[in-house]
C-alpha cells in the first residue's frame, strides 16, 4: 500500500462491513501496515533530528508544489489531502509532535476528533508573503 486510496479503500471496508472476518481481516491489516509505517517514517524524521515537520519540509514533492508546512493547521491539511503514503505517515508523526496527542498511524477519524476541540490549533495562521525577486 504506497499510495493513499489503498489506505482509503482500507478505511471504507471497515466502516460499510459487518461480516467478522472482513472486520478481522482489514483491522489486522491496518494495524501491520500502520506499525511498518510508524517505524520507516520514523527513521525518516530521525535524518532530521527526530522532528517530522523538518522532514516534511525538505519533502521534495511538497516543496515543490508550495506545499511546506510550517504549523500544524499544515500538517493536518497533509493527512487530509496528500495522496503519497509516505508523506501522510511522516505528517501523523509530525501531528503527534506538534499536538501531543498520540493518535494510531492512520487514524483520521481521531485527528478530526482532536482538531474539532481544539479549533484554534488546528486552524490556519496568518504566514508571510514570500520575499520578492529582487
Amino acid at each position: 500500500m504506497g499510495f493513499r486510496a489503498g489506505m482509503d479503500d482500507l478505511n471504507r471496508l471497515l466502516k460499510s462491513t459487518n461480516h467478522p472476518d472482513v472486520l478481522k481481516f482489514a483491522n489486522t491489516t491496518m494495524i501491520a501496515v500502520g506499525q511498518d509505517y510508524d517505524i520507516r517514517m520514523q527513521e525518516n524524521a530521525n535524518r532530521f533530528g527526530g522532528q517530522a515537520l523538518v522532514a516534511l519540509q525538505n519533502t521534495q514533492a511538497l516543496a515543490l508544489a508550495g506545499q511546506r508546512p510550517n504549523d500544524l493547521h499544515d500538517v493536518v491539511q497533509i493527512i487530509d489531502q496528500n495522496p503519497e503514503l509516505n508523506t501522510v505517515a511522516t505528517a501523523f508523526i509530525a501531528f503527534r509532535q506538534l499536538s501531543g496527542e498520540n493518535v494510531k498511524m492512520f487514524d483520521s477519524a481521531a485527528i478530526t476528533s482532536w482538531c474539532s476541540r481544539n479549533k484554534l490549533k488546528c486552524e490556519a495562521t496568518e504566514k508571510p508573503a514570500p520575499p520578492t525577486p529582487k
